[in-house]
């Protein structure tokens, strides 16, 4: 079984994850060992040039190389289909009619990326649009929303674009809900003078949590407790 069968690799659909799936898909074919085809680092083989009038011993050394540009070629040809039908395979139908006719996948492989690599800046841009949209409220702990934002932070890495970690950390606490905000200051207050970081903060906030959840379930033992009490005088 190969690679290719046991690695899934998302279709691309457009902007929206290219840069993640050229790494899997790059990834993938160097596993297959058609990634040098892919990115044109293993051009298609060129013919021995043709000698006009030569000698008996350049005749040989012409028919010696004309037999290792055929195997290799044959070689060449072998991995180019393999590479062109993996990636018609890994694309959805918008993407694939732009590659659709091309004889080389180091041509299709180039067209996609021509259509669908954003700049730094765009990706850098589109993240921090989805990070402003992000809040606390949409997740069920303080852990699962720090989570949903390193995720969004990784395609900036993906893109070779990395957002700095106290950049990500100030977007962390901008989407906290209001009443934290005290508790977030003391924290800010209580660390060094380095930024604090997302993942040190999302877990001292999901302890205080946890100690909240412990207080309501002690005043609301106590509070039945009392009224007992209060019923057997």
């Amino acid at each position: 079984m190969s690679f290719i069968e046991t690695i899934p690799v998302p279709k691309l659909k457009g902007l929206d994850h290219y840069n993640s799936w050229a790494i899997d898909c790059s990834n993938t074919f160097r596993l297959e060992g058609i990634w040098e085809i892919t990115s044109g680092e293993d051009p298609k083989p060129k013919a021995p040039t043709v000698l006009q009038n030569p000698t008996s011993d350049q005749e040989t050394l012409y028919n010696i190389r004309l037999l290792a540009h055929k195997e290799s070629l044959k070689e060449w040809t072998k991995g180019n289909y393999r590479a062109k039908a993996y990636l018609m395979l890994y694309t959805e139908e918008g993407p694939r009619t732009h590659i659709e006719g091309m004889e080389n996948a180091c041509d299709m492989w180039r067209k996609l990326k021509e259509l669908y690599s954003e700049s730094h800046f765009q990706v850098l841009l589109s993240v921090i649009r989805e990070m402003r949209k992000t809040h606390q409220s949409d997740y069920k702990t303080v852990l699962d929303y720090s989570e949903a934002l390193k995720r969004l932070s990784r395609k900036c890495y993906n893109a070779k674009a990395p957002i700095p970690d106290w950049i990500l950390t100030c977007m962390f606490l901008t989407g906290l809900e209001e009443d934290l905000e005290p508790y977030v200051l003391s924290l800010i207050n209580s660390t060094s003078k380095e930024a604090p970081n997302i993942d040190s903060m999302a877990v001292a906030l999901r302890d205080l949590s946890k100690e909240r959840e412990d207080e309501e379930k002690s005043k609301s033992l106590t509070a039945k407790f009392g009224k007992k009490s209060s019923k057997h005088r």
